[in-house]
């Protein structure tokens, strides 16, 4: 028998790798004797207190210092690893990567120890609150406000550690920690860089090599390059930060198998519905976000956000803009709306009751006798109240400004951002593009039945590669000769000045 080192699952011997985390397996004892240390084993000058969480290489325990009585976070390198030095390198770069970063949405690391076929940990500091996973599992979708204050902490913390020339490739719910600092809720701290990978700044290529045809991650938020044990830069975080938001403002993971092997077909081959397309979707959702979540989600990583910094840019436009003036595509459904349809029906049905007991008990007493009806004069008219038709005020914006906004692909913009203009309602959205140059154009849905305000933000675009090889030479046009026409003498020789088949030339030509 034999079971998974991560999760636990047990499998036959001759299963390899488990189904769920593709972790390779290992003997059923040895993974049942490495589960979890004992409370009260002291490691160096540390007492385990209470498992708290567990990943693919080590776990974390609560622990205490014995001597000053503080209590920290203890990463323990699972016991199976202990004699695998690519391992325990791997396990202990975590440590020196994040003190090199030193970013405040980074969790900041003390101390570490190393013995090779032994005790292999390091000291993190105790983080009092909740992983992102579980505040998914309490609510389900998350405010948009609240998505937003998360996503950009996000960013600022993956903007610094691109930038330190490391990419995350572990990137999920479980690894945004929520905690409350200073008075500010939601605090994000980003934890495990277990499978980070240093990347070369300047061309982004690995500094080290994973073995050929691993693959480190979790497979719902994995890239399909890192799916597929490509090379990877800081791309697959985007795409796996694009994952993330899909799941917080929808309550779901964008893709899901049962399986570990269809979890990556779906990375490699399937695009997923946009959000405003799921039929249950609990909230309203901006376009400018959604058109971001599904930037992020781009099978190919060229099409994706170029970086953090983009990604930031876009939210905090849409954090700026008050949720009156954001475009919802989709209405939410909640449930006040289930008990004011509900009051309703109970005011009519009273309301009714009420209007019978009137009448029988009106039919009951004696009426006045009625009047004559009176004569309409001739020719008299009861006139009408003009219709009047109102008109909406849309804002446009963009940045960078400058931006034409036209119509329904019309040849003419409506204006220049930033500018407004009224237009006629309408139940039907209308189709606004933004086109700047140098910049690739942007399509918008928006709604003509109230004053809204749209703002875009436009991305340059890429230009190609100069084609080394030195200048074109110039082909000099080789100018033809105009052969001039055989004019027929009477006596059908060949004329003045003309070249005959033989090429003699008659020296007695005259000009003309």
């Amino acid at each position: 028998m034999r079971a998974c080192p991560k999760c636990g699952t047990r499998y036959p011997d001759e299963v390899t790798f488990c189904s769920k985390d593709g972790t390779k397996l290992s003997d059923l004892d040895k993974v049942t004797r490495s589960l979890a240390r004992d409370e009260g084993t002291v490691l160096g000058t540390y007492r385990l207190i209470e498992l708290l969480a567990e990943g693919g290489m080590g776990r974390v325990y609560l622990a205490e210092h014995i001597r000053l009585g503080r209590k920290v976070a203890l990463k323990l390198l699972r016991s199976e690893y202990a004699s695998n030095a690519p391992a325990i390198k791997r396990f202990f770069r975590e440590a020196r990567t994040v003190n090199d970063i030193n970013h405040e949405n980074i969790i900041e690391i003390t101390d570490f120890f190393e013995k090779e076929g032994g005790d292999n940990y390091y000291i993190m500091e105790l983080l009092k609150g909740q992983i992102l996973t579980d505040a998914l599992k309490e609510t389900g979708a998350l405010p948009v406000p609240r998505i937003i204050d998360i996503a950009l902490q996000v960013c600022k913390a993956l903007t610094a550690v691109h930038a330190s020339g490391v990419v995350h490739r572990d990137l999920k719910p479980d690894n945004i920690f929520l905690t409350e600092r200073g008075g500010q809720k939601d605090f994000v701290k980003l934890l495990d860089f277990g499978v980070a990978k240093l990347m070369d700044v300047q061309d982004c290529m690995p500094v080290h090599k994973t073995g050929v045809g691993a693959i480190l991650g979790t497979p719902q938020y994995m890239s399909p390059e890192q799916a597929s044990a490509k090379p990877v830069d800081n791309r697959t975080d985007i795409y796996s930060l694009g994952v993330i938001l899909y799941e917080m403002v929808t309550g779901r993971v964008p893709l899901n198998a049962e399986t570990y092997g269809e979890m990556v077909i779906k990375h490699l081959t399937v695009t997923p519905p946009s959000p405003t397309q799921l039929s249950d979707l609990p909230q309203g959702i901006p376009g400018e976000i959604e058109a971001l979540i599904m930037q992020c989600l781009e099978k190919n990583p060229n099409k994706r956000p170029a970086d953090m910094v983009e990604i930031e840019t876009r939210l905090t436009y849409a954090g700026r803009m008050e949720s009156s003036e954001l475009d919802p595509l989709v209405k939410p459904r909640t449930r006040r709306v289930s008990w004011l349809m509900i009051l309703f029906a109970v005011f009519l049905g009273c309301a009714v009751v009420g209007f019978v007991l009137i009448a029988q008990l009106d039919g009951d007493r004696p009426r006045p006798p009625e009047l004559p009806p009176q004569p309409e004069e001739a020719g008299a008219v009861i006139p009408l109240e003009p219709i009047q038709v109102e008109t909406i005020e849309i804002t446009f914006d963009s940045n960078p400004p400058g931006a034409g906004v036209y119509r329904d692909g019309a040849g003419e913009p409506l204006g220049t951002t930033p500018f407004s203009a009224s237009l006629d309602p309408a139940s039907e959205p209308g189709v606004f593009e933004f086109r700047l140059e140098g910049h690739e154009p942007i399509g918008q849905k928006v709604s003509l039945q109230q004053n809204t305000k749209i703002a875009v933000t436009l991305a340059r675009l890429k230009k190609s590669p100069k084609v080394s090889g030195g200048k074109k030479k110039k082909r000099k046009k080789k100018k033809k000769k105009k052969k001039k026409r055989r004019k027929a003498t009477p006596d059908g020789g060949t004329p003045p000045g003309v070249e005959d088949s033989s090429g003699t030339i008659d020296p007695f030509e005259e000009d003309e």
